[in-house]
């Protein structure tokens, strides 16, 4: 958790929506959301479906 109480990623998830970014690499492996459940809330959002987007597994 973060220290206002939401989760880290949705903490990430409003900076993207908010921010420039064009690229994201995404753990598959998020202690609170897994990777694949983020990338399916970015491509579900106008402001970040066009991000490119890399998994990262371990």
């Amino acid at each position: 958790m973060s220290r206002n109480g939401r989760s880290l990623c949705e903490d990430a998830f409003d900076r993207v929506a908010k921010e420039d970014i064009q690229v994201i690499v995404l753990n598959m492996g998020l202690p609170d959301l897994d990777g694949y459940g983020l990338a399916k809330q970015l491509r579900a959002n106008t402001r970040t479906e066009y991000l490119l987007l890399m998994a990262l597994t371990g």
